[in-house]
């Protein structure tokens, strides 16, 4: 049995398995508003939620409560017009706001970072793309892309 604790929580299936799969966002920025029905990202942009929602974290996969990631930066799938799936990378901090993801990377596909997780990061234009592995990124949620990394131990170059 599963609990909906916040709503719209389902075990994981196709879109949150950690298998590596490149997940490429439809839309990306901080939740300013939340319901069972429908998000709003960045203050403007508001989409529909599908029933069969997946909520998950980026880091493991693990459900996470729809209604928690209010003020956290997302990535969303959209298909016919509603969310079938959001994943959470923190709550941004600091002046200007950013929010720190740490991954192991894997690959580039053109100007996105494709991490073992499956998440799908854009790299701001100017930074030069990071080694292959571990890595602590900066993501500026105003401009939806990393715009800062270091590296961490075991990490190759070359992406």
């Amino acid at each position: 049995m599963i609990a909906l604790v916040g709503g719209c929580q389902r075990q994981p299936t196709s879109a949150s398995i950690l298998d590596g799969r490149a997940r490429v966002p439809d839309a990306e920025g901080v939740v300013t508003a939340v319901t069972l029905r429908s998000v709003t990202l960045d203050g403007g942009r508001s989409y529909d939620v599908s029933r069969q929602l997946e909520s998950f974290s980026v880091y493991n996969g693990a459900p996470t409560a729809l209604l928690a990631k209010r003020g956290q930066y997302v990535q969303v799938g959209v298909r016919a017009g509603k969310v079938v799936w959001i994943q959470s990378f923190g709550t941004p901090v600091g002046d200007p706001p950013a929010v720190v993801f740490t991954g192991e990377l894997l690959s580039r596909i053109g100007s996105r970072l494709r991490f073992s997780g499956g998440a799908t990061l854009r790299l701001a234009d100017g930074v030069q793309p990071p080694p292959v592995g571990d890595l602590e990124c900066v993501i500026a949620p105003r401009r939806h892309a990393v715009v800062g990394y270091s590296v961490l131990s075991g990490a190759a170059s070359g992406a």
